[in-house]
């Protein structure tokens, strides 16, 4: 038998699978356009197979005889691979479908957690927020008193400063008056100094000054007190003797009096 195609006249090759004629009894390779599909013709019975003609035998009328049976066997086949065809389409689409709906509640879910997180961490800030923000409101409130106090003290302190500069004038001038009064109230006195401690007033001690160099007085024309000193390292304890006298006019008297009696 040849190895060639009676249909394409192409070679069979070796060991592969082919339909055979059962009118020219020629070799087919097994594909629509030569013969039938491998699925169609491994559908057939043996006698299905003797009884099947080939394109050529059926134009030239060598087929005539063929059953009907052999035609609807054929298409029976190719619709029975078509529906395996679909139904296997269907399954993988379906399970493909499958994987894709779990997958895509799987990335729902998983977004929805993500979502959830960031919502709590969203919440987390917002509170982070007004506390910090509360916090600050606070802090502005604080500050704005204490500048308002130290303004407040700023004032007072510029008050007080001005009242101190005019107390400063006022201790000023009584500092001007006591050294004035002082100055002229030593205008009318007389400072006896070196003499020993004395008792009493010092009455007594003037008293004999006077009588020494012959003063005459009493006791309304002049004032006697004494200013006592503490002994010290170098010195004994000592007093001096302070005569205020009413008129200007007898102090100069005793002045005079003492210094020519040589009492300097």
């Amino acid at each position: 038998m040849s190895n060639t195609c009676g249909i394409c006249s192409q070679t069979i090759v070796k060991d592969a699978e082919y339909a055979i004629c059962g009118g020219c009894r020629n070799p087919l390779h097994l594909t629509s356009s030569c013969s039938v599909t491998r699925t169609a013709w491994n559908a057939k019975t043996p006698e299905n197979k003797k009884e099947w003609r080939c394109m050529n035998c059926k134009k030239s009328g060598s087929g005539k005889n063929t059953p009907i049976e052999d035609v609807k066997t054929e298409a029976d086949a190719n619709n029975l691979t078509l529906s395996r065809m679909l139904e296997a389409m269907e399954k993988r689409l379906s399970s493909s479908i499958t994987r894709c709906e779990q997958n895509i509640e799987a990335k729902i879910t998983a977004l929805g957690a993500s979502v959830n997180v960031v919502n709590e961490r969203v919440t987390e800030l917002e509170k982070s927020v007004e506390f910090i923000s509360k916090t600050n409101d606070d802090m502005i409130k604080k500050v704005d008193g204490i500048t308002e106090e130290n303004r407040r003290l700023r004032a007072e302190v510029g008050a007080q400063g001005k009242k101190m500069k005019e107390m400063g004038g006022v201790i000023d001038g009584l500092n001007e008056r006591i050294v004035y009064l002082e100055q002229k109230g030593k205008e009318d006195m007389v400072e006896i100094h070196g003499i020993s401690d004395p008792l009493g007033d010092g009455s007594e001690v003037f008293r004999k000054i006077s009588h020494k160099i012959g003063f005459q007085w009493n006791e309304n024309e002049v004032l006697i007190w004494v200013v006592k000193r503490p002994a010290r390292k170098d010195k004994a304890a000592s007093a001096l003797l302070m005569i205020k006298f009413e008129l200007s006019a007898s102090k100069l008297k005793f002045y005079n009096m003492a210094r020519a009696a040589k009492l300097k």
